[in-house]
């Protein structure tokens, strides 16, 4: 086990015998990640060959850092380490029957937009596509839904569209896999006869269909080398459709169909936490029963206590003149106005910081993830300022308000762009409507319609011939006055100024020349988990600012918490304990943060 000095209830999760499940409950900071590494070297020890064991983690930051850190020890590579999704399209790909070339995941926007045709093609255009895509995802994964023969026409034509154009979604990914376990003895058969050991990373957060997936490849097998951990508190993705009572499930399963008893083991030695810390964690987790209290291996008391917003900043002020932010993170149950307040008032402190998901921020709950209208609007007029791009292009036809209100004329526009561009050489067709070679006249949209585009096309040119060098004071001076005739609410005035100081602070920080910051703003502004990971671990003199769910699995020396718990949200029950465990030395609550 090399020179790492390990508990007696670790040993006997490493040291379970390798012929039957072992279930593994591992409170915060009780060294889940040094577990499943030293179990997977135990296995190889043991004679299990690494290329026969599958590890499935809940992030892509998670299966890095498991590899590395096997590497290191072996000196052998892990080949099968991944996050279930990244792992079941591998297996899957060779199986599926599209009508592409190609197989792409495919985004919410793009998912929208295929639904909406075929509404308009079946002419069910009712219901929210929203609210339509959340019913089918429902029925992918299994979940008791409202469902009617109409719905079956809809959902048909709406998966011949997908495979049309070579998509899947991440929930089509799951399904597939479970019809392909279920109907095809000889997939299965492939997938069991592959691995000798499994491993499940946050067992606590599958779904039902992963969950399904999950026994179906143990059935039929007792003896199979198992190994799944987590912390039902810890359970925070309910949002996400994850399993409350998953613990209790895999002990059913194992006992009642497999007849087999596993090995369980509860890990609560905190190795993280100082006392007070893992003392207030006790105190706030939803489930006790059957799940010691955790004991903080620490020897120091911590620092735990309730502080104003203005009290925290005068802190964070000082913090930053001698660089020692890098050690401080703030955490929220979500973008909300206490979050929003806390961001301007640390703004005009001038004080550094970085949010690990600005998506958020501008995001419209109410859009399915979708960013706001105007937000939107200046990240694509500031893009297309630089890049003559259709897609860019179609995406601003997309979201512009035209004049007369009629839905047909977004598509019809981009339609008719696309069928007189065909003959188009030797221009991009941004270029070729600003030269008028492409005369949008013979487009049957209404003439206000019209107007209104050859409008915004004199726009995009303004734009095209301006000074670019600052992109903060490129987009004050030029695409501000597009709207200066709108009205804000103040939330929406403090995001776009935000927005504003985020990339300002971008450009400066990255040494990002305009064309650079607009060309990849929009993965700097959503960031996939291994990016913003990275972001929250750095050591910069800057404060990161993240959603609890964002910040699993992290930890800091010093954490802020605005604490605006929703209590009677069922989802919400399981984020102070997740949020406050994420603090090493010292935890500090900011309470009624918007008054």
């Amino acid at each position: 086990m090399g020179q790492i000095n390990l508990d007696k209830e670790q040993i006997k999760a490493i040291k379970a015998p390798i012929d039957k499940p072992v279930i593994v409950k591992a409170a915060a900071g009780t060294g889940k990640t040094t577990i499943l590494v030293e179990r997977i070297k135990y296995l190889r020890e043991s004679g299990i060959p690494l290329n026969q064991i599958l590890a499935f983690t809940y992030t892509n930051k998670a299966a890095e850092h498991m590899k590395q850190k096997i590497y290191k020890e072996l000196n052998e590579s892990i080949p099968y380490v991944g996050t279930i999704h990244s792992i079941l399209e591998s297996w899957i790909k060779p199986h599926l029957n599209l009508n592409s070339n190609y197989i792409e995941l495919i985004d919410e926007e793009d998912e929208i937009r295929l639904l909406n045709k075929c509404k308009r093609k079946l002419k069910k255009e009712q219901e929210s596509p929203n609210e339509t895509i959340k019913r089918f995802n429902k029925k992918k994964l299994r979940i008791d839904t409202e469902w009617d023969k109409q719905d079956d026409e809809l959902f048909k034509n709406y998966k011949e569209i997908m495979s049309a154009h070579g998509k899947l979604s991440f929930n089509d990914i799951l399904t597939n896999t479970l019809e392909l376990l279920e109907t095809r003895p000889d997939f299965l058969k492939q997938i069991q006869n592959k691995y000798k050991a499994i491993f499940i990373d946050e067992v606590q957060d599958i779904t039902e269909v992963q969950f399904q997936i999950i026994k179906k490849i143990l059935k039929g097998q007792p003896n199979i080398n198992f190994f799944a951990v987590g912390d039902p508190n810890q359970c925070i993705f309910q949002f996400a459709y994850a399993k409350e009572n998953t613990f209790e499930e895999l002990d059913n399963f194992f006992e009642q169909e497999l007849k087999v008893q596993p090995t369980k083991v509860n890990l609560n030695v905190n190795y993280r936490s100082d006392q007070l810390i893992v003392g207030y964690g006790n105190d706030v987790r939803s489930i006790k029963e059957g799940i010691p209290l955790s004991i903080s291996h620490s020897q120091k008391k911590g620092e735990i206590r309730e502080i104003s917003k203005e009290q925290v900043l005068e802190i964070l002020k000082k913090e930053s003149e001698n660089s020692n932010l890098g050690k401080w993170a703030c955490l929220t149950r979500s973008i909300n106005k206490p979050t929003v307040s806390f961001l301007i008032s640390a703004m005009k402190k001038k004080i550094p910081f970085q949010l690990t998901k600005f998506h958020d921020l501008l995001r419209d709950p109410a859009k399915y993830k979708r960013i706001k209208k105007e937000p939107k609007l200046i990240i694509l007029f500031t893009q297309i300022s630089f890049f003559d791009d259709k897609k860019i292009l179609y995406e601003i036809i997309r979201t512009l308000d035209f004049p007369t209100g009629k839905k047909d004329t977004t598509w019809q526009l981009v339609q008719g762009i696309q069928d007189l561009s065909k003959n188009i050489k030797n221009k991009t067709v941004l270029q070729a409507l600003l030269d008028r070679d492409i005369d949008i006249q013979e487009i049957s949209i209404p003439y206000e319609d019209k107007n209104f585009f050859y409008q915004h096309l004199a726009f995009i040119q303004s734009l095209k011939m301006a000074e670019k060098t600052n992109l903060k004071e490129f987009i004050e001076k030029h695409i501000f006055p597009y709207f200066r005739n709108k009205s804000y609410e103040p939330e929406f005035s403090e995001e776009i100024m935000l927005l504003m100081y985020w990339i300002d602070c971008t450009q400066k920080q990255n040494n990002l020349t305009s064309e650079e910051l607009a060309a990849n703003i929009m993965f700097l502004i959503n960031p996939g988990n291994k990016e913003t990971a990275k972001l929250a671990e750095s050591n910069e003199n800057q404060l990161i600012i993240s959603t609890v769910h964002k910040a699993k699995g992290l930890e800091w020396d010093n954490l802020i918490v605005i604490d605006e718990w929703t209590k009677n949200r069922k989802k919400d029950k399981n984020l102070p304990y997740v949020a406050y465990t994420r603090a090493r030395n010292k935890l500090l609550l900011i309470k009624n943060s918007d008054k």
